[in-house]
């Protein structure tokens, strides 16, 4: 049998006991004394997301996407002016994001929902005589350029379905675009539009958008290719047998209107272009 002896308490301890046991068994101390509250919480918090992590990443990215949906759709939906954009350069979110601050800074409220919206639609695709450019040299390391013609076919088919559609938009479109829809009678001419015709005007329709004094002050509008026109789309002739719709006259109106001021701007005072 273990041998007991008495403790100056009076209270019995086993021989095996340590010390330090003893030291707290007689002191009435806790053996978790030292571990304060605030590490117990911190402890609990982290074992929290770490039992919970995957739950809380994937509600946090569908929280994430939903707020960017929401943002996408009111933009979407009843925007002041609408710009189609169709060329063979990419256009980056940023890019769209710093081109539309100058549009709506330059814009109106003119469909009097209390904000200016400017969206840009971009088609990024390549027309034949492009794509025989750029396929007939190596790209900069010396390989062959190599153009995925199904994905190209899908964009330029959606940029003519955008283009030729009910609603009038303004657009800037690079030459080889700005062509194809000027030969299928797309554009409304500059004199309907313009008291005189302004200068860097390519034809009866059109203007050099990187001409105008607001390409040449401002830097987030040179995103496009510097070959890139500016002009009014016409009022399409699906739009004209079935009937315009008074806001479709008015979406019309609001392009022409943006269209006059960008070709209105003039330079902050003192300002001189190099």
């Amino acid at each position: 049998m273990e041998e007991q002896k008495k403790t100056p308490e009076g209270e019995e301890s086993s021989v095996n006991e340590s010390n330090e046991a003893r030291r707290i068994r007689l002191s009435g101390e806790s053996i978790g004394e030292d571990i304060k509250t605030d590490d117990i919480k911190v402890n609990k918090v982290e074992n929290f997301f770490y039992h919970n992590k995957i739950a809380i990443i994937l509600t946090v990215f569908f929280v994430t996407v939903f707020a960017i949906l929401i943002v996408q759709m009111v933009r979407h939906s009843n925007p002041d002016v609408s710009i189609i954009y169709g060329g063979p350069e990419y256009i980056s979110a940023r890019q769209a994001q710093d081109f539309r601050s100058v549009m709506e800074s330059l814009g109106d409220d003119y469909n009097n929902d209390g904000k200016t919206i400017i969206q840009l639609y971009d088609f990024v695709f390549m027309t034949k005589d492009q794509i025989e450019k750029v396929t007939s040299e190596p790209d900069e390391n010396g390989n062959k350029v190599v153009v995925d013609m199904n994905v190209n076919k899908s964009n330029s088919d959606r940029f003519s379905s955008a283009i030729f559609g009910v609603d009038a938009s303004l657009c800037i479109l690079s030459k080889s675009q700005y062509d194809m829809v000027k030969e299928n009678g797309g554009f409304v001419q500059l004199s309907d539009i313009f008291d005189e015709i302004p200068e860097g005007a390519v034809d009866e329709f059109g203007i050099l958008f990187y001409s105008t004094k607001l390409c040449r002050f401002y830097n987030a509008v040179r995103i496009f290719p510097e070959d890139s026109v500016i002009a009014l789309r016409k009022i399409s002739t699906a739009g004209a047998v079935m009937g315009m719709s008074e806001q479709a006259k008015k979406n019309h109106e609001y392009g022409e209107k943006l269209f006059k001021k960008i070709m209105a701007f003039e330079y902050p005072e003192g300002y001189e272009p190099e």
